[in-house]
This record gives structure tokens, C-alpha cells and sequence, in this order.
């Protein structure tokens, strides 16, 4: 028969090792909590699990916006469809000699801008040569798709339809005093 000391003692190392054992428990936890095999429930995410969000996408009908990319020779900023006549003018080399040497300019976009088709929808680089190569897959001229849905970098709107150009071109520019007097009353 054990004493009643003894049995406390018993009791006390009992409650240590039950203890000990929690907290191993604990601890092989945590530590496992990094392995592929154990995943730990998340609350929430930290910053460092969370990617980058991408930015909205920015949209519009007007050339005035078109995508650029800023030239590696000289770093202007050059639309799309201008560098072409750009590396020939300014730097004496082929666009295929700049892309040979510099990449693809098409994908190193300064300026990146989008358009959705007036007629589909479908979303794409607001760039001209883009824009032709889609009218022609709803048989449009680039002329007839443009003067609908885009309005060019001189002007603010689409062109007008040529009967308003043509009624605007029938009246004079200017007045003599008889016809501004007859305006008048």
C-alpha cells in the first residue's frame, strides 16, 4: 500500500508527464506545420501568400491612348503601329534588325491599352494594326471600322457621316452686311 505522499508524488509526476506530452504535442504540430503534408488551417492570408493583384484593364476608342513602347535606342515614346517608320527614320535599321536586338516591342508595351469591338466585343490592344487585322474578321474595310468606333488622335469624336460634312460644305464662310442684316430680322 503506498503512503499518501507517495501517491501525491505519483499524482504530481502524472499531471507533469501529461503536461510534457501536450506540449510535444504542440510542438510537433508547429513544426509540421510547414511540411507539403500537413497544411495549417488559415484565417487569413499573409501578405507574402497573396500574388500581386492585377490592374484593371484601362479601355478606349480614341488613337489618342493607343499602346506605345518607349524605343531602346532613344526611350521616346512610339505607338505600336509607328515603329516600324520609326526605327527606319530615326535609326537607320529595320524593325526586324531593332527586334533581332532589342526583343519583341509588341510585348514590352509602355502603355497599355485596350478596346472592346463595337460590333463583338471581343477585348484587344487598342492598336492599329490590331484593329485592322480584327475588322477584317467581320469584312470591314479599317476606314469603315474606324469612322463607327474610334474616333482618331486629331479628333475628339468619330467622323461625322459625309452628309453632314457635305450640307456643312454648301454654306458660305462668309457674309456680307445685307445677308447678316436679313439673318438678324
Amino acid at each position: 500500500k503506498m503512503s499518501s505522499s507517495t501517491s501525491e508524488e505519483v499524482s504530481q509526476f502524472t499531471q507533469y508527464q501529461e503536461e510534457l506530452s501536450r506540449n510535444s504535442k504542440r510542438k510537433s504540430i508547429s513544426e509540421n506545420m510547414g511540411s507539403p503534408t500537413i497544411k495549417s488551417p488559415r484565417t487569413a492570408a499573409s501578405k507574402e501568400d497573396t500574388p500581386n493583384p492585377t490592374p484593371p484593364r484601362v479601355y478606349s476608342n480614341s488613337m489618342a491612348d493607343c499602346c506605345t513602347h518607349e524605343c531602346q535606342v532613344c526611350a521616346k515614346l512610339v505607338s505600336l503601329t509607328g515603329m516600324r517608320s520609326h526605327t527606319k527614320n530615326s535609326h537607320m535599321m529595320s524593325i526586324n534588325e531593332y527586334m533581332e536586338q532589342y526583343g519583341n516591342y509588341r510585348t514590352q508595351l509602355a502603355k497599355e491599352v485596350y478596346h472592346k469591338c463595337g460590333l463583338c466585343q471581343e477585348e484587344m490592344l487598342l492598336d492599329g494594326d490590331v484593329l485592322h487585322k480584327h475588322s477584317k474578321k467581320h469584312n470591314m474595310m479599317m476606314r469603315e471600322y474606324t469612322a463607327k468606333f474610334i474616333s482618331s488622335a486629331r479628333s475628339p469624336e468619330p467622323q461625322k457621316p459625309q452628309s453632314i460634312l457635305k450640307r456643312e460644305k454648301t454654306i458660305p464662310k462668309e457674309r456680307g452686311v445685307w445677308d447678316t442684316i436679313q439673318a438678324i430680322e
